[in-house]
This record gives structure tokens, sequence and C-alpha cells, in this order.
């Protein structure tokens, strides 16, 4: 049977054109994991060979007609072959069937899964194939005759799909309906029909079990209702896989015997009660806070009443031992008596190496990695309950989904696990713009050592971790699209397997791989959606509870123990207050609502605090401004964190907030309130675009009229906006990305930009619309581009010359004269000193005269010879613009202008970008002015030499014509250059695009280029720059970003700025209107027109 399964399905089952050299070049690429299927060119012409005896090897030969028309006959069929097969491997692209042409040809069954998920095009297009005549016309072929395809009369077509009305889900038309026999198959709930499946599955110790599971299924149906939870077969033979998993593996690792109730409610928390708070959880209490009667959970008195249901079915005699209340309140099971699975590491007893947490039950097998330890706490209490759940839920081969609130470490938790057992595990942020492309592979051009027009299959990075054997993290799941979420079926399920078609090959799950997802619950929006039941019940569901105080203070005194945990009490009780206060109570804070205060938060809050301050002085108040005040978006719900601060943390003083810290700005560093960055040396390079921001600082002293340093591109230093620049300073210098947030005019990009002013940090900026996707952050592959080549050369060139001439300069006005030589003789007179110089300064004096002309001497020529390239390049420019207009306005390549592309690097241009080069690398090497301390060094001027050439090379004697290349988008040049990067607008894009960022923003995070595909066998992971920062801009009036984007960063919010206020009369003097007068009537006139 050939199986089709539209969700996953990027091409239409008849075929594709595609090129024919894929599948061989393939095999080379990456060895047995890609089979050539198809035999090649050589092998096909090779059944000719043309002897002096042709008659003894070309066959057939009818001996029943002449021997000369046979013969003839022979060589011109065959000839025609050698033609049309070197036709075929010639060509750029090659026509191949798709499934379901192959299986009309060979009569098989195709079965069509999920059919009501594919476009309506595509099924429409099978219409001729459903009608009584079979018959499927490939237009798409492209031939010179359209061929007719009759089904073999063996062919059937069969389809399957879940009934509309679910997440996702629809209802095929009418017309596509009539032409199927519709078959309806029920659910299996006769109590009979699942008394005996369930029997034929368990193992024989545990069959009397059938009763009681069958009746707590029942009993958890009607109190749970059908709306809210859908239990199917599935679920049920998940529990008892579990039972019979547990009982048969703990046998063989223990001569303990195992009591099988255990196993048996362990079994329903893990499919029915693990996962009761996903999806439709609501707002509780925060951490540190206890349920009072205005909140209610009632997943938490569902589970309850599910506890002592399973403890009703237990058996007298072996509820002996079994710490019941314990159970009823956490939810832990475990015995004070000997009966039990595993309670410590220490009873692990198989040979094989196994990862147990102490007084958990359950273990899994060790990995081939080393095993590091990760600055996860599993030993909290909150936490060590949802790592046992989720090593309980590894006891089956399901993978495992996780949900949780923003911040609860769902993705921490996998990763840690991973490490901790020695396992590699891949982390995919999943978003809207992602498709099975990205995570199976796809044919991408051969940019490295190819032929124009190649290709070649590169896996995805799913694919990649299949077949290693890898650990897979998926998040943000819901954030996927529709046909990524069903194209993981037959991943998820028994089958346990991905069908490639451009391969034509299966690859099976191998024991060692894992999969796990996570999200956030769909309630809480940034383009997260429900997802199907069909989809869902594939999974092992764990709801990742939320940390109450006792797990925030083991966890803050773990990672602080230097801070005093009276300190860290009141922090974590301040912070749970908060978030009843404004999140449960809501009597304040709503605008901007709804908040995350977490972990995250007083972790951010301790680690300033290490930072800053030490010994026996501990002042949270400090940084409470960053933290949590300038977040709010009212002064009035400022004043309230104010004053439940003062209320949490009395009898200490009042905390009262600095509005308008001090400044200085010295030639070294900008110092604003109680926060200092370094200053650059030297302005950004000369290799910005016109996109980018640069501004140059010029700070002038006005003491007479009150002004404030400014900056030459006109931003000024308002007193308004110094307490949010202390702000983002502070995040600056923790590597924190910050999110700014205010109306229009608040001055949320001046604050950055004048930040990077001060600083001389290069500023990058972008600003998002509806239509921007990752790609234009990330990048992608573009068709080669001669020009963009010699621009980043030439730019990199003029870089190095400035560097040069800067470096020469300075040493030249800046050379010592020797003490010695220097010293003076002093006469001192009743009204003046004269001074006299020794001959051993003269001389000295000479010497720095002659290095001086020396210097410029150096840089004249070096200068001369750059000028002489910049001349004729322009020339060589306005030669190709009049040879070919069009090339100017696109990519230039060896195919495109072919009488004029020479002249991109014609000889003497690269004569003088040569002796430019060669010169600075006689100047670095040999000029006294460049010592070994100098940041110019001759493998610079070498990597250009090389450059240089090879961009010749790429020129005048390769073709790339055809040939693709990858091109880094604004992101990742920003990330890999060390540059800042400024997102405006951030709200106006789809929300999954920001999340695609997800990972870097993590602590120690990394970004993974999956786009790409791979590079040397490994996807490509990008480590951000030590000096790469990240702000985002927007104004939230209209939409907010995601939760889960704004708890990864630093809110602070830019309050409306006063009309009437000093910084109005120095942005007004700044712009051309002079004195006091005429503003501070403009100002007036402004305010009573505002008014009226």
């Amino acid at each position: 049977a050939v199986i089709w399964r539209t969700a996953a399905s990027r091409h239409w089952p008849f075929g594709q054109a595609k090129s024919p050299a894929v599948r061989t070049d393939c095999s080379s690429r990456t060895g047995s994991d890609c089979q050539d299927d198809s035999p090649s060119l050589a092998s096909r012409i090779g059944r000719v060979k043309l002897t002096p005896k042709p008659v003894a090897v070309l066959t057939p030969v009818h001996r029943s007609q002449p021997f000369a028309i046979d013969l003839l006959s022979s060589l011109v069929d065959q000839a025609k072959e050698i033609r049309d097969m070197n036709a075929k491997y010639t060509a750029l692209f090659a026509w191949y069937d798709g499934p379901l042409v192959q299986a009309m040809k060979r009569g098989d069954l195709f079965l069509i899964d999920e059919v009501s998920l594919a476009e309506d095009s595509v099924l429409e297009r099978l219409n001729s194939v459903l009608e009584p005549h079979r018959l499927l016309v490939l237009a798409e072929k492209g031939s010179t005759e359209i061929e007719e395809l009759t089904a073999h009369p063996d062919f059937r077509v069969m389809a399957t799909m879940n009934p509309g009305g679910d997440f996702g889900k629809k209802e095929l038309s009418p017309a596509m309906r009539n032409r199927f026999t519709e078959v309806w198959v029920p659910s299996v709930t006769s109590y009979e029909d699942l008394s005996q499946i369930i029997s034929e599955r368990f193992v024989p110790s545990l069959v009397g079990f059938c009763k009681p599971l069958l009746d707590f299924v029942q009993w958890f149906k009607d109190a749970v209702g059908t709306h809210r939870r859908t239990i199917s077969l599935r679920d049920i033979l998940s529990w008892v896989n579990f039972m019979n998993a547990i009982v048969e593996s703990v046998v063989e690792r223990t001569t303990t015997a195992v009591n099988p109730w255990d196993a048996y409610i362990h079994g329903a928390s893990l499919v029915f009660l693990d996962g009761l708070g996903g999806g439709t959880r609501t707002i509780t209490a925060p951490a540190g806070m206890k349920q009072t009667k205005s909140v209610h959970d009632p997943d938490k008195r569902l589970k309850r009443r599910c506890f002592e249901m399973l403890l009703s079915q237990v058996p007298h005699e072996d509820l002996v031992g079994l710490a019941a209340d314990v159970f009823l309140q956490t939810g832990v099971l475990y015995r004070t008596g000997g009966d039990t699975l595993a309670t410590t590491s220490e009873k692990i007893t198989d040979d094989a190496q196994r990862f147990v947490l102490p007084n958990c039950p359950f273990s899994i097998s060790t990995g081939s990695t080393a095993i590091s330890t990760a600055e996860y706490f599993m030993q909290a209490p909150t936490t060590a309950r949802n790592v046992m759940r989720v090593l309980r839920g590894m006891q089956l081969p399901k993978p495992i989904l996780l949900e949780g609130s923003p911040g609860v470490g769902k993705t921490s938790l996998c990763m840690a696990l991973a490490k901790a057992s020695g396992h590699d595990v891949v982390r995919i942020n999943l978003s809207e713009q992602t498709d099975m492309m990205d995570l199976l592979g796809s044919d991408l051009p051969v940019s490295e050592g190819g032929q124009g027009g190649e290709f070649a299959w590169s896996d995805g990075v799913l694919l990649g971790a299949l077949k290693r054997g890898d650990w897979v993290v998926l998040d943000e799941l819901n954030l996927a699209s529709q046909s990524v979420v069903e194209g993981l079926n037959a991943l998820l399920d028994h089958r346990g397997a991905v069908y490639i078609p451009e391969l034509g090959r299966t690859f099976i799950r191998p024991p060692s791989f894992r999969l796990f997802a996570c999200q956030n619950p769909a309630a809480q929006g940034g383009g997260r959606r429900g997802l199907p039941k069909s989809f869902l019940n594939r999974f092992t569901h764990v709801y990742v509870d939320e940390m109450d105080s006792s797990d925030l203070l083991f966890i803050t005194s773990a990672l602080y123990p230097a801070i005093p945990q009276s300190t860290l009490k009141n922090m974590i009780e301040f912070n749970s207050r908060l978030f009843y206060e404004t999140m449960v109570l809501r009597t304040w804070a709503r605008k901007g609502s709804p908040w995350e205060f977490n972990l995250r938060d007083l972790c951010r809050w301790c680690d300033l605090m290490v930072a800053s301050q030490g010994g026996s002085h501990w002042d949270p108040a400090q940084f409470l401004d960053l933290i949590f005040i300038q977040r709010m978006r009212t002064q009035a719900d400022r004043m309230e964190i104010v004053r439940l601060y003062n209320q949490v943390f009395a009898p200490t003083p009042a905390y009262k907030p600095e509005t308008k810290p001090y400044y200085h700005i010295s030639p070294h560093y900008v110092q604003v309130g109680a926060a200092w960055l370094n200053r650059k040396a030297h302005v950004a390079s000369a290799e910005q675009n016109a996109s980018d921001t640069v501004a140059t600082l010029t700070v002038e002293e006005n003491t007479e009229s009150g002004a404030h340093p400014h900056v030459g591109s006109g931003l000024q230093i308002l007193h308004s906006q110094l307490n949010a620049l202390e702000n983002v300073m502070r995040c600056v210098s923790m590597g924190w990305m910050t999110v700014l947030t205010g109306p229009s005019a608040s001055g949320k990009t001046s604050v950055v930009r004048l930040l990077a002013s001060l600083t001389n940090n290069t500023l990058k900026e972008f600003s998002m619309n509806s239509s921007v996707d990752t790609t234009e952050l990330l990048g992608g592959y573009e068709q080669i581009d001669l020009q963009r080549h010699k621009k980043e050369v030439v730019n990199r060139i003029a870089e190095m010359l400035r560097q040069i001439s800067e470096a020469l300069l300075l040493s030249i006005e800046e050379s010592p004269v020797s003490s010695d030589a220097a010293s003076t003789t002093l006469t001192t007179g009743s009204k003046k000193k004269r001074r006299s110089r020794s001959p051993e300064a003269a001389v000295a004096k000479s010497n720095q005269n002659k290095r001086r002309e020396e210097g410029i001497r150096w840089l004249s020529d070096l200068h001369a010879t750059w000028a002489l390239f910049v001349n004729r390049a322009k020339w060589a420019d306005r030669q190709i613009h009049h040879a070919n207009p069009i090339s100017t306005t696109g990519p230039l390549s060896s195919a495109s202008v072919p009488s004029s592309h020479s002249l991109l690097l014609d000889d003497d241009q690269y004569n003088f970008l040569m002796q430019v080069l060669q010169k600075m690398d006689k100047l670095v090497s040999t000029s006294p002015f460049f010592d070994g301390s100098s940041a110019i060094s001759r493998s610079a001027v070498t990597t250009l030499m090389r450059e240089v050439d090879q961009l010749r090379v790429m020129i005048h004697k390769e073709s790339v014509a055809g040939k693709f290349e990858w091109v880094d988008g604004l992101l990742i040049r920003a990330l890999q250059a060390g540059h800042w990067l400024l997102i405006d607008n951030v709200n106006f894009c789809n929300p999954t695009v920001l999340d695609r960022l997800n990972p870097l923003l993590e602590p120690n995070g990394v970004l993974v280029v999956n786009e790409r595909g791979m590079v040397d066998g490994q996807v490509k992971e990008l480590r951000p720059h030590p000096n790469f920062r990240l702000f985002l801009c927007m104004d939230p009036i209209n939409v907010e970003v995601s939760r889960a984007m704004r708890n990864r960063g630093v809110e602070i919010s830019l309050l409306p700025p006063e009309v009437a206020s000093r910084d109005t009369h120095t942005l007004l003097n700044a712009v051309g209107i002079p004195g006091e007068p005429l503003p501070q009537v403009m100002i007036q006139f402004h305010i009573k027109l505002h008014n009226q």
C-alpha cells in the first residue's frame, strides 16, 4: 500500500519536476542515509556496446526477420534511448512520478490519510481518478504530448479522516464525499469489547485489573464529561502498556516483589491526572500564596476526587504502608515499607547504567554523552514532582507534552534532564513560519563546490536528530501550523516512523530517540491555538505545576548563597503578593496586564544585587525601579508598587524612587545614576549601509543657557528620560533584552539611539510590519550576487585603511621624547622663566620631525593608490551600467552580463587593490609606527588578499549562473559582529515571528538556524557576540507581544512626556527656536489648543 499523508506532503501526489542529479549527489553527501534507487546514465548506456561483433551483444535479435533490418531497428531504438537518457541527464529538472502515479501504474492500494486536511485544489484534482473510467491527465508533466494515465485494474483508493468540529479539522465537500463509499467507524466503548482487548494486552499477572480499570474509566467519564476530555482506546491501552512495562522492567532489575496496585495508580495518574490543568487553566493563586475562597481551582479538587477513587479500589491488605495522606495532598505515591517499585537509586541493581532521582520510583537509561549537571535544581519540592511525572511518562515510548505558564521551567526541565542523563538534545522552536521542510529536510542549493543549478538533499533538524537517536524538544508546539502538527502523526503514534517522499525512504524511530513538546496554554494568546484531540492523545500530557514559595526559596538560596535568607524571603513574599494583587484580585495594574511575576524576575533581582552589592549590605530597593516599577504604565500603578514594597519590607526605611538621577559623561565612560558603561575608543566601522543608524557624539558644555550635552545627530539628553536611560544602561551591562513600551513620541527609539551614540556602539534598526517573516531577520538562500561580494570585500579593505590611517596619525602625534633627551635647564628671573634645550633634546626633536614626515609619506602613498582604485571602480560601474542598465538594480552574475561582468574586477582594479594590501602589509610588519600591541595584524591583511584572489577567480573563471548561496539576515549579522539591534514596532508583526527568537533569549542561549539546512553535517548554531544587545520597541495601544516574549526581557515603559517642562524648551532651542519667551508662548498655545 502506498500511503500519502496529505498534511505532511509538500507536493501533489502526481509527481514533480526536480533535478535529476539530486539522488546521485545525495548519496555521495549522506552515505547510506540516502540511496540512489535509479540506475545511473552510465549503467543505462552500458547496455549498448559498439564492438566489431555487434550481433553478439545487441539484444533482442529476431531471427525470423531479415538480419539487416533487425540490426538497424535495434541500433535506432537504442540510439534513441541514449539520446533520451542524455537529454534527461543534462536537463536542469526532470519529471519524477509521485505516489499516486506509481500506485496507478503498479495496481497498488493508495491510502490517503487525513484526507480532509488537503487543499481543495488538490482534492478536486483527484475527481477524474475517482470516476468509473479512473483516468488521470498529467498536464503538470509539461511534455509536448499530454499524457493520459489509466489506472491498473487492481488499483484502489482508500481515505481516512477525523470528523469536522475539532481544532483544524474540516469536512469534505459534498462532491468529493459523493465519489467515495463512506464508512463510519464508531469508537470502541462497549464494556465487553474493551474488557476483551485489555485482557489480551495485560501480562498474565495483571489480568485481574481489567474490572477496576474499566470501572475507573467510566467513573472518570461521568466526573469530567466528554466536552472537556475525550477518553479513547489509545488512552486505555497506554495505561495497560505502562503497567506491563513497570512490572516487567522492575522484575528484571530487582528481586523485590512489586505491588501491582502501585503500578495501577501510577498508570491512572500518567494517563488521566498529570495533564489536568492544561489547555483551559485559569489564573490561580501565585507562588507563596495559599488558596482562598475567592480563588477556585477545580482541577485540584478533581484530582483529589480521583485520588480518593483510586484508593477506594485498592484492597485493604495492599494499603498497608501506603502514605495515603501524602498521596491525597501531593499526588506523590510512596510506601513506608519495602513493597515499592524503587524508592532510591541504590535499589537499581541492573547492569546497565540508569538515571534516577532520590525517592523517585522511575528511572531511564543513560546515554553515551558525558553527563553534566545543569543549573536546574531538581530537588526543589515542586520541581521534583514535575520531574517525577516526566520520568513516569518516559516509561512508555510515547512523546511527552509539557504545558504550563511562562517561566515555570518547561523547556529547562527537558534540557536539564537530557544533560543529567547523558543524552544529546536538539531544541526546535516552532512558529507559524515553520514548515515540514525545516523539520525533515529539502533539496537545497549546493553553495560550496557545486555546479550551477545543482541541488542536494539536506536533512532537516528533526530528521537529523531522529537518525542519530537524540532527544528533541519541540518548543511552542501550539504555534505551529496545522500542516506541521498533522505531519508528525506517524512519528508520534505506534508506527514511530517518518516517510520522506523526496528520498522514497521511511526512517524508523530508534530506541534512544525521545520527543518532548512544550507549550503555553492557548488561552494566553500570542498566536497560540488549540490542538486537535486526535493529535493530543498521541502524547503523554504533563501539566507543569507552578513553583510555590518553598521552591523559590530553595532555588534562590542555592543560586545566591551570599544573600541572607531573610532578604530572599521578603523578596519572594513581595513577588507573590504583587502577582496576587494584580493578576488574581486585579485591584490595580489593569493597564498592560496580564503580567508575569515569576522566578525569572527574582533571578534578575538577585543578579543585580550580587553584581553591585556585597558583604553585609544587601538592599533590594536599589533595583526595585528596574525590575518592577518601570514596567507599570501609569504613575498610580507605580506608586502602588512602592506602597506594597514598604509594607513587605517594613520596618526598613521607606523606599523613595529617584526620578531624575545624576549623569556624567567622560571620554572613557558614561554614568547615569548608579549605572555606567564604557565608551568605545572608535566609532563603528564604515561598512554601515543606508539603513543603519550610527551617530557621532559631540558634547558641548553651555553653563550659561543651561543646555544639556547633546549628540551631533540631534538627540538630546532630557531630564525626563534619565530614569529610563539609567535602567536601559543596567540592562545593557547585564546582557538582558530590553522591551521599551510607550505611546507615540515618548522617546523609545531615541533613548536607544542616544545610548548607542554615547557609548560609540553600532546600532542596527529594523522596523516590523505585518508582512515580515523570519527570513528577513535570519536570512535565506539567494542567487549569487557578484556585486555584493565585491562590496563586502571593498568595505572591509576601506575599514582597515581607516583603522591604519587613524592609528598612524595618533602614533605620529603621540610620539614620546625620552626623558634624558628632553631634559631642560630652568633659569628663574624676576619676571619670567627661560628654558634652554640640550643637544640631545634637539636631536630627538629632529628625529620626531623625520618620523612625522615619514608617516605622512606612508599615508599619502597608501591613499593615493586607494584613490586610483576608487576612480577605476567608478569607471567600471558606469561601463557596466551602460552595457546592461537592468543589472544595476538586481544581482549581477557571470551569466547576466557576459560582455561586461569582467569589468566588475578587471586587471587594473585587482592590481590597485593588491598594491593597497601589500603596502598595508609592509606598513604593519616593518613600520616603526606599529608594534605588537596594535590591534591590526598581518593575518587580517593576508585574509583580505586571499578573499580578493577568490573574488577574481569567481568573476573571471567560475560560472555562477544558477548558483545560490546563503545570505545572513540583519539579526544574524548583528549577532556575529557584536552590534546592537533595535526592532521597532514589534507588535505589528505576527507574534510567532518573535517567538522564533526564544532560544536566543534564554540564559546562555543560542540561535539554531535550521532554515539553512546542514552545514558540515550539523545544524548551524550561533552564539551571540559578547557585545550583542537586543532592544524591542512598541506602542501597545493596538496589541501586545506575547507574554512569553515579554517575560524573557526587562520591560521599561515610558510615560507620555509633559509639554510644560524644561525638556520641551531644550528641544525647541535645539531645532532653532532661540531664547526663552518664544518657546514659552508656543508651549502655552499648544496646551490651550489641546485642552480645547
